[in-house]
């Protein structure tokens, strides 16, 4: 087998922007949104993805899904403006209304379950057609229905075709290894999917980089030991900590989100007590020097994380899994981010770790994993540097919304 040239993993960086043909305008309503393009061969889960990932349909449920026979397209609003593109299976990429640039990324999916050397031959004939267009396009492949296979020979058969992958585009005249190709492993019965479409959908928000730096500036001062913020309407992550990822950890996450989901109408606050005034702030002191990496205003900054030893114990009340409560108590000033209840709650996995939820926005959240000693300790400091985060994700949800005039 002929050596292959593996490119080396890096962060995901966001696509820069791009101005589109005018033909390429033309087919789309909105051409302000970051286009995705999703192509494989019938039956290959395509749609199934979509309606599990952005409607929250049972994966059982997509069994009865009828086979898609035309372009369809669906306007997803996360941090950033989307707009999905499922195409038929067998489609000629030819018969779109629009040229392959308009597009941000483009996401072909195969059936690991069936004989994909068909798949991989039309996915190198597309990444030709993309490399003469725009070769700077994200491909994002996903293996999807590993669900059946065992560990070892799903790991084994997506390896596998990732070689022949490789293998085709060096044979090829184009030097089409030099293409942006992601291979994801994937399945809907599991948290895999939803971890695709985080690294995905990541790619294309330009603030990738300064949500990274708050997460990392937020567990550094409040001893998280890992954080997400989540879009808790796909159960995506738009961003996370620098520290090494895990996929039971992700799993988790995933999963305790969707039991808060399950249980949210029980714990919904009337109407009329959704606003509050805020209270002065409470006088809380540390040995550490402040870091001011999230912004504060009116001289006050987010405090680091005491010594557990030294620090008072919250009250016995509050370490326990809790319905969502108010943060008014930590509010400094008059902001668009204190004026409502915001909801909280944690859960302690087992005596070391717990995991704790704070919501953000209507749409975004932060999910943590803590040291359960550390939390006892010093819960409500860490609800005091959530709030200071909380306040930098409005800002850069508000400039960002700014930059789209059709309002999403």
């Amino acid at each position: 087998m002929r050596p292959r040239q593996m490119r080396p993993s890096t962060r995901p960086e966001p696509d820069p922007p791009r101005v589109p043909s005018a033909k390429s305008l033309a087919g789309s309503k909105d051409p302000h949104r970051r286009k995705i393009l999703v192509l494989g061969l019938r039956r290959a889960g395509k749609t199934a993805i979509q309606e599990v990932v952005f409607h929250g349909m049972s994966p059982r449920d997509t069994f009865f899904i009828e086979p898609t026979f035309r372009v369809s397209k669906e306007d997803v609003n996360t941090i950033i403006p989307l707009q999905l593109w499922d195409c038929p299976g067998g489609m000629p990429v030819e018969n779109l209304d629009v040229l392959l640039d308009a597009f941000s990324t483009l996401v072909f999916v195969i059936d690991i379950q069936d004989e994909y050397s068909h798949a991989i031959s039309k996915l190198v004939h597309l990444m030709a057609m993309v490399y003469t267009v725009h070769p700077l396009i994200n491909i994002e492949v996903f293996v999807h229905k590993a669900e059946s296979m065992s560990e070892d020979y799903k790991i084994d058969n997506f390896r596998q075709l990732q070689e022949r992958v490789y293998d085709e585009t060096i044979d090829h005249p184009l030097p089409l290894e030099n293409l942006q190709i992601t291979f994801h492993l994937t399945s809907v019965y599991d948290h895999t999917i939803y971890e695709a479409w985080s690294r995905v959908i990541q790619k294309l928000i330009p603030p990738l980089a300064a949500l990274e730096n708050l997460l990392n500036v937020l567990c550094s001062n409040s001893g998280l030991s890992k954080a997400f913020l989540f879009d808790i309407k796909t159960l995506t992550h738009v961003a996370a900590d620098e520290s090494p990822p895990d996929a039971t950890t992700y799993g988790l996450c995933c999963e305790y989100i969707q039991t808060l989901l399950q249980f949210s109408n029980l714990y919904k606050y009337p109407q009329s007590s959704r606003t509050h005034q805020p209270l002065p702030p409470p006088q809380l002191t540390s040995t550490h020097t402040p870091s001011s990496s999230i912004p504060a205003r009116k001289g006050t900054q987010p405090l680091s994380i005491p010594n557990s030893k030294t620090s008072r114990p919250p009250p016995a009340n509050s370490t326990h899994s809790s319905a969502p409560s108010t943060l008014s108590n930590t509010s400094v000033d008059l902001d668009p981010a204190d004026s409502r209840v915001w909801s909280t709650s944690s859960v302690r996995l087992k005596p070391q770790t717990t995991l704790a939820y704070w919501e953000i926005t209507n749409q975004l959240s932060l999910v943590a994993l803590i040291r359960s000693e550390t939390y006892e300790a010093s819960q409500g400091l860490i609800d005091y540097n959530v709030t200071f985060f909380r306040k930098a994700i409005h800002r850069i949800v508000d400039i960002e919304k700014a930059k789209w005039p059709s309002g999403d």
